[in-house]
């Protein structure tokens, strides 16, 4: 997750970098104003990406201060972006998780989910709401799809087909339903099959397979 605004900075960095080494003596020493190598440049242009603004060189030319400003302004918009990013991702993967910690409440095979669903214990329209909140999450933030967890009982995921596959078999309420076909739109594959194979498929591209049914 953190790669996405990572290479969002390394991006930034070559492509200035590349723009400031294409000038001739535009970046010189703070101290005695002895032009820039390459390697010192884009040594220039990362700290003017991260804002640090060590001083150790300057631009030499009114074009070239102008052209440093933008990069610091571009540096800092990429890394508030970055943050911006990542903190309701981070919140999304609690969803995620706490979505499949409902569930395992109520059982984390797809017998123990059917035995509960027969017994009329389960908050079935709990649990619908919180599918839908995970499901408007991942159309926000389509990188969850590609975030997995080991453990069954913590995977969104596995615990979602178990519980679809369970219900399937004794008749899903309606509420549960829609929710259920709402989150098979981020599995295309998976949403062109029968209800089975469906679920199955969301397992798979969880990486757990058929014997994660059980």
């Amino acid at each position: 997750m953190l790669a996405i605004p990572l290479s969002w900075l390394v991006a930034m960095w070559i492509a200035w970098s590349l723009i400031f080494v294409a000038g001739a003596d535009n970046v010189v020493a703070s101290d005695d104003r002895d032009p820039a190598a390459t390697t010192e440049k884009a040594y220039y242009v990362g700290y003017l990406l991260v804002t640090l603004g060590n001083g150790e060189f300057q631009p030499s030319g009114t074009g070239w201060q102008f052209v440093s400003v933008a990069a610091s302004a571009t540096g800092f918009a990429v890394l508030t972006l970055g943050v911006t990013f990542i903190v309701p991702v981070v919140q999304a993967a609690t969803t995620r998780r706490r979505t499949a910690a409902l569930i395992a409440m109520y059982g984390s095979t797809i017998d123990e989910l059917s035995e509960t669903l027969a017994s009329a214990t389960v908050d079935v329209d709990a649990i619908a709401r919180q599918i839908v909140t995970l499901t408007e999450e991942h159309g926000a933030f389509p990188v969850l799809h590609f975030l997995h967890t080991r453990e069954a009982r913590r995977s969104a995921p596995a615990m979602i087909a178990r519980l679809a596959l369970a219900a399937d078999a004794l008749g899903t309420p309606d509420s549960l339903r829609r929710a259920l076909d709402g989150y098979l739109q981020f599995h295309p594959d998976a949403a062109r099959r029968a209800n089975r194979e469906a679920w199955m498929g969301v397992l798979r591209d969880d990486g757990r397979g058929d014997l994660s049914v059980a």
